[in-house]
């Protein structure tokens, strides 16, 4: 990240809170990543795991594995 490009292009709270150890989207503390890859997202957009999990992670099915899945109840009728 260049600071100073950052900042000229109206993301200087963003940097300030990436300085912090905060997440920019989320502006709770970092933590921990999953792997090596989360790592390196993180030193490109400073997002923490959970913001990398909302902005790249597909959201799961619900019908996946659910019980009424085939059945009468399946999708518009389905009691979950």
């Amino acid at each position: 990240m260049n600071e100073t490009i950052m900042r000229q292009l109206g993301f200087g709270d963003k940097v300030d809170l990436i300085k912090r150890g905060l997440c920019p989207s989320c502006k709770q503390p970092v933590g921990t990543f999953r792997d090596a890859l989360s790592r390196r997202e993180y030193g490109i957009s400073g997002f923490c795991q959970a913001c990398q999990d909302r902005m790249f992670v597909e959201p799961k099915d619900p019908c996946e594995d659910c019980v009424h899945t085939g059945t009468k109840y399946c999708k518009e009728e389905c009691p979950i």
